[in-house]
């Protein structure tokens, strides 16, 4: 059944690029879950943000020339700014906060911390 749904939405996808859509996101690429709630909630955030993000990446890339630019993910790690999609910006800057927490708490020598991340990214993030 999920080789249906893949090739169904591989098709309607190609359809949608065909005829000008620029941003298409299908599920089986954007949360390749099990769960149709979860997989569907993602590709729409997705489909919704990607756009914009891409063209402030987009802008930040150009003005910065050839240097190489990286961007934080909802999981906290790295990706390349080429591959960085709105799906995953929901939670960067929260993830942001810890991983920072985490690797000054590293560089003064605690190895046990309690860390606290108060937020207001996400009502950034949505007055765009």
């Amino acid at each position: 059944m999920a080789t249906a749904t893949t090739a169904h939405e591989k098709a309607v996808a190609q359809l949608a690029r065909e005829i000008g859509f620029t941003q298409v996101s299908v599920s089986h690429e954007v949360s390749p879950l099990m769960k149709l709630v979860g997989r569907g909630d993602t590709t729409v955030v997705d489909a919704y943000l990607s756009p914009i993000l891409r063209r402030y990446v987009d802008n930040v890339a150009a003005d910065l020339g050839g240097t190489r630019l990286m961007f934080m993910q909802s999981n906290g790690g790295l990706v390349d700014a080429r591959f960085f999609q709105g799906k995953d910006s929901i939670l960067s800057g929260p993830a942001g906060g810890i991983v920072g927490a985490v690797e000054t708490s590293k560089q003064a020598g605690f190895d046990k911390i309690i860390g606290f991340d108060m937020g207001g990214t996400l009502d950034r993030r949505l007055a765009l």
